[in-house]
């Protein structure tokens, strides 16, 4: 399989930025004289660093860096273009790298937001001995294996999108759902005695107002990776949408839950909605098995 460069950079930021362009519409890459670069990427490299590309993927790699005004086609010549640097970052709307990164961006927002709703819903759970509540934040705990599983998936398919799950994920999904599992053997136990007892809540003021931030922040989840989804004709990324829906589908049994609660004073709406959101976690925990074994093509 013959090389060919396309072009030759002082500094590894600069190629890196372009390598990822290429690497992202399926164009096989090579890099030369990196070695001094992998040491201090900050080095100005003598002689440059060259950036090949295998010789039959030459004119649709030109066609992609003119494309996105990286170079000037009358600049290449018999198959090298020398010491071009770059001009525009792939983050360019409407670019292939640009959703891959929108799609990362989301997953990563979602770990920090679920260890935050986490804290948050525990810690107000306990205070006000809403089982609902403190329920609903355990599962955010949850969503947090899940997300790093998606984050790792889109880095995955960004690098290869016709690449199938690998161990990582396979073992992020599998303790996603033992964690699911017992989360839901503590919230019907919990809940009976709760039931059984006529125990009720402090307060549930707190579940309204956090499934209510919940259920906003969510389906602006949704719209971008929708977004990110059909812009890349990626079945994975569109099916963790569907995943973020159920997240939704747990606020608003929060929120209902909270809300009749604070309303009537209804002493067993709180354990009602808390084991709402234990049969959501008992499916979410039976589908991610199911995923591992190769079923399903979502990541949470």
């Amino acid at each position: 399989m013959a090389f060919i460069t396309i072009q030759t950079y002082t500094y590894p930021h600069e190629l890196a930025i372009v390598r990822s362009l290429l690497e992202s519409e399926g164009i096989v890459t090579m890099v030369l004289n990196d070695i001094i670069a992998q040491v201090n990427p900050t080095y100005n490299v003598g002689g440059g660093i060259k950036l090949q590309v295998r010789q039959e993927d030459y004119q649709k790699a030109l066609d992609i860096l003119h494309e996105k005004k990286f170079i000037q086609l009358p600049q290449a010549k018999a198959g090298v273009v020398e010491n071009v640097t770059y001009r525009r970052a792939v983050t360019t709307p409407g670019s292939k790298a640009y959703y891959y990164n929108l799609a990362f961006a989301l997953a990563v927002f979602t770990i920090v937001y679920n260890i935050a709703e986490g804290i948050i819903a525990t810690v107000l759970g306990y205070q006000d001995e809403s089982l609902a509540l403190f329920g609903f934040g355990a599962d955010s705990f949850i969503e947090v294996i899940s997300g790093l599983g998606i984050a790792h998936m889109i880095t995955r398919i960004r690098k290869n999108p016709h690449s199938d799950r690998d161990m990582f994920e396979r073992n992020a999904l599998r303790i996603t759902g033992f964690s699911f599992y017992a989360l839901v053997i503590t919230l019907v136990v919990t809940s009976g005695i709760n039931i059984y007892t006529g125990h009720k809540p402090v307060t549930t003021f707190w579940g309204v107002v956090i499934s209510s931030i919940s259920i906003g922040v969510m389906w602006l989840m949704i719209i971008g990776k929708t977004k990110a989804g059909k812009a890349l004709k990626s079945e994975a990324i569109l099916a963790d949408t569907e995943c973020t829906r159920v997240c939704i589908y747990m606020s608003v049994i929060l929120l209902l839950s909270s809300a009749v609660y604070e309303l009537t004073g209804f002493a067993y709406t709180d354990s009602i909605g808390t084991l709402g959101l234990a049969f959501l976690s008992f499916r979410e925990g039976r589908e991610c098995f199911e995923k591992a074994a190769g079923k399903h093509d979502c990541g949470c």
